[in-house]
């Protein structure tokens, strides 16, 4: 009888031990792309104001909804590709916050349509690592929800001036 108690008791522990080193894991990882902002934020206006620099009638390659990806990382599997108009200068910084975020930034993305202008730096796209973040550059914080689907549910944080991030859930 005692056996079955102190068997139980263990089992219970280690459950009540491993939920809360996934919590803590989860909520770490939830907040570290924000950090990279924080930490380094004349990074992001860097890669900003070199995107702004480059010819907007150069930038073809458009999907359907109107982005266009000047990053893309292709993981273990294949090589990173970026937009041809991407200078080998903005490539090395944008290889800088992929290294920052162990190698997370899965896209950079420009998006201009309708007078709005969003540059969006999305993080785990695939969810490997909890939930999708995004930081992005945008003059007006209702042009970040009307680049989302209607049904994409988010949660949105200013981090300084125009810049914010967003977590989809």
């Amino acid at each position: 009888m005692f056996r079955r108690k102190t068997i139980k008791l263990s089992i219970v522990v280690v459950v009540i031990f491993m939920a809360t080193w996934l919590f803590i894991t989860y909520m770490d990882s939830n907040v570290e792309y924000y950090h990279i902002f924080e930490d380094q934020p004349g990074l992001f206006d860097a890669v900003k104001d070199e995107v702004d620099g480059i010819e907007r009638s150069k930038l073809g390659y458009q999907s359907n909804n109107g982005d266009i990806f000047l990053y893309k990382n292709g993981g273990n599997a294949a090589p990173d590709l970026f937009h041809p108009e991407v200078s080998t200068n903005l490539q090395g910084k944008i290889q800088q916050i992929n290294e920052l975020s162990g190698d997370k930034l899965s896209q950079l993305r420009y998006v201009e349509s309708d007078g709005r202008r969003l540059i969006s730096f999305v993080f785990d796209w695939e969810r490997a690592y909890g939930d999708t973040y995004h930081i992005v550059y945008c003059k007006s914080q209702d042009e970040i929800g009307k680049s989302f689907d209607e049904n994409v549910i988010y949660d949105l944080k200013q981090l300084d001036g125009d810049w914010y991030g967003t977590r989809i859930r």
